[in-house]
């Protein structure tokens, strides 16, 4: 082999590296082997994809009284995962998760795992799936405002599934006083000492509660340095105006759609959403 034929053959690993920076980059260190190309049709396809609601506002706000109506005519994935897996339980209760294997890269390249159930109401299913299928090593923190029900103790479920349990709502600043089973996210971080971490899944079903609280959380995660990598939300029926404004707030806040799905157990008016946040640049597309 001549020295110029092995000069090339190191030449290659670099050009390979370098042809992924703009994932690597715009996906916060997430995806490692989309190549510039393949990234670029991502974020076009982003683009075409907007407006991803019924822009008539009086039609809109119309058809949020009808919440089966209005999710099958508002808001569709914008952004695909290349190894999207499902984990749970079969019907209600399971949940999309992103390429789950890159959490497990991560953590094999000493990158920490922390994972949020919030709302389990005594299922585990998700969180030994978690394990089972990203890493055994991921840290699984489940929340509940309740402690115990079907009698079963959840504490002790949850030790089974290899989960710490914390009898804690996730509510708002005003719900969260001295006492009170709720406690806000800032709180919860900084109990956690989970300050300025990454939460790689953050998997969330409060009945309702996301509405006039989702603001609170997204405040928090920001005030606390916390970049939350997948948010996984039931959301429930179709309250007006929040129905528009969250998908707003979450979109300026870096986060795209990856998944959709109607919770047919409840005749369509709920539905499962799942995010995936990315750098703010991913959503534009910068004209040479």
């Amino acid at each position: 082999i001549t020295q110029h034929a092995v000069a090339s053959t190191k030449k290659e690993p670099a050009e390979v590296s370098m042809s992924i920076l703009l994932a690597l980059k715009e996906s916060l260190s997430f995806f490692d082997d989309i190549n510039d190309k393949n990234w670029m049709l991502l974020k076009e396809r982003f683009q075409k994809t907007q407006p991803n609601y019924d822009t008539n506002l009086k039609q809109f706000e119309r058809h949020s009284r009808y919440p089966n109506y209005f999710w099958a005519n508002n808001w569709e994935p914008e952004f695909t995962c290349p190894h999207e897996i499902r984990l749970g339980k079969l019907g209600d209760g399971g949940k999309w998760i992103c390429d789950p294997h890159r959490i497990g890269e991560r953590v094999a390249n000493n990158n920490e795992c922390i994972v949020y159930s919030v709302g389990s109401n005594g299922h585990f299913e998700f969180e030994k799936e978690v394990r089972r299928v990203a890493s055994q090593n991921c840290k699984i923190h489940t929340f509940d405002i309740k402690s115990e029900g079907r009698h079963k103790v959840f504490a002790d479920e949850a030790i089974k599934a290899n989960s710490t349990f914390h009898h804690i709502g996730i509510g708002s600043k005003k719900q969260a006083t001295e006492g009170s089973v709720f406690k806000t996210f800032g709180q919860i971080f900084k109990m956690l000492g989970h300050e300025n971490k990454v939460i790689e899944i953050l998997k969330m079903d409060v009945e309702g509660g996301e509405w006039e609280n989702y603001k609170d959380w997204i405040e928090d995660w920001k005030k606390s340095g916390v970049v939350v990598r997948q948010f996984l939300l039931e959301l429930h029926n179709a309250r007006y105006p929040y129905c528009r404004e969250i998908f707003d707030d979450l979109r300026n806040a870096g986060f795209v759609i990856f998944h959709k799905e109607a919770n047919y157990l409840g005749n369509a008016n709920s539905v499962e959403m799942a995010w995936i946040q990315l750098d703010k640049k991913f959503q534009t597309i910068e004209v040479l």
